[in-house]
């Protein structure tokens, strides 16, 4: 299977695929905690981020779609989400 243009990973962004996103309920106040079928781990990203309600569209569609998207922590083997973004694919 063709991986189109997947961006190369360092120590800070891997390529993930999201299993769950769990609302308040379930995570920390004040965050909201992801699950990745590549890791065990918890994760989470806090409100506080700028871009908070983009990066819950942004995992939450790609559970509906099956993709798996670049995942961006605030540092090396760290469970905070600094960013997520799409994998462009080539056609």
């Amino acid at each position: 299977m063709a991986t189109g243009n997947i961006p190369a990973q360092d120590s800070l962004s891997r390529t993930m695929t999201v299993a769950k996103v769990y609302e308040e309920k379930y995570s920390e106040s004040g965050s909201i905690q992801v699950t990745f079928y590549e890791s065990a781990r918890f994760y989470k990203i806090l409100q506080s981020n700028l871009n908070y309600k983009k990066y819950i569209s942004l995992l939450k569609e790609a559970i509906k779609k099956q993709q798996p998207v670049c995942i961006r922590f605030t540092k090396p083997n760290g469970d905070i989400i600094e960013s997520v973004s799409k994998i462009k694919r080539s056609k």
